[in-house]
């Protein structure tokens, strides 16, 4: 799965509009939801360790509940509270994980839904994860040597070729 470009610009226009950055719906959903295993996966290959909540896929008759929301929002904030000791410009506001359902109350805002993806947008930049191959298929046997600090990719076809790690070399599949 390759990381999908975030939408981090809308605005007030795109509600008068009513386009598609005026509504959350599952592309959406499985856009951000995608991108935050992807950014879990790249900080978890440089140390940050949680564990994210695993949440099902939707489809176009999903419903989440605000607890769904909530978690799938938890696992941003949790990404960016694990990193939040880094120089990473961008992510010092923290992501709203208690959001209550019901009528009266406070719903997320399109800059609620700006910082979401533009908080995994900053920390997938932050740490090289545009310079990823984007699911390489090996056309030779991959050996990675010793002294490798570490090769990183978001998936590999190994194509029927061998993959050999020498000594402390690692190849981390986020």
């Amino acid at each position: 799965m390759a990381y999908v470009t975030a939408v981090t610009d809308r605005d007030a226009a795109d509600i008068v509009a009513r386009n598609s950055k005026a509504f959350w719906n599952v592309a959406d959903w499985t856009r951000v939801y995608n991108n935050t295993l992807l950014v879990y996966s790249l900080i978890e290959a440089h140390g940050s360790i949680f564990t994210p909540t695993l949440l099902s896929s939707p489809v176009i008759t999903t419903i989440p509940s605000v607890t769904d929301f909530n978690l799938f929002l938890a696992n941003i904030e949790n990404i960016r509270a694990a990193v939040s000791g880094e120089p990473i410009s961008g992510i010092s506001i923290a992501i709203k994980t208690d959001w209550i359902a019901g009528p009266g109350q406070p719903a997320p805002k399109y800059s609620d839904a700006n910082l979401w993806e533009s908080t995994l947008d900053a920390i997938w930049n932050y740490y090289g994860g545009p310079s990823l191959p984007v699911c390489p298929t090996l056309a030779a046997d991959l050996t990675i040597t010793t002294g490798n600090q570490g090769v990183y990719v978001d998936c590999i076809d190994a194509a029927n070729f061998d993959i050999d790690l020498q000594g402390t070399a690692n190849l981390y599949i986020i």
